[in-house]
């Protein structure tokens, strides 16, 4: 009849996955993936395991500096709520313009240009 898995009971596997999330939120893991992988989309290096590897080994040597973390960023809004525009509001939606001159447009350009998400 082929062979039978024995699951360990719920609790057990509840209890294992809050200890592996409490480790990884002890070490920062999630925001040291997040960091790398946004360096890692700004850079678009050739070599990926190269510019990995050299980001962990820098990361190592500050963490043996005994260098104070990076501060953490704000996480990013998840949604916006608007109101739902009917079809005939749709059919007839002028797109607001608002003049800028040549500096602001330049600021704007600037902050944008490094925005990888």
């Amino acid at each position: 009849f082929g062979s039978f898995f024995f699951l360990p009971p719920l609790s057990n596997l509840v209890m294992a996955e809050a200890a592996i999330q409490q480790y990884l939120n002890e070490h920062q893991v999630e925001a040291l993936l997040k960091d790398v992988v946004l360096k890692l989309c700004t850079a678009k290096p050739e070599n990926v395991h190269e510019f990995i590897r050299d980001y962990m080994n820098d990361k190592l040597a500050e963490s043996n500096n005994d260098a104070p973390p990076e501060p953490q960023r704000a996480n990013r809004r998840g949604a916006v709520s608007a109101s739902v525009m009917s079809q005939d509001e749709a059919l007839h939606y002028e797109k607001k313009v608002v003049p800028k001159d040549a500096a602001t447009m330049m600021a704007l350009q600037k902050s944008v240009s490094g925005n990888v998400l």
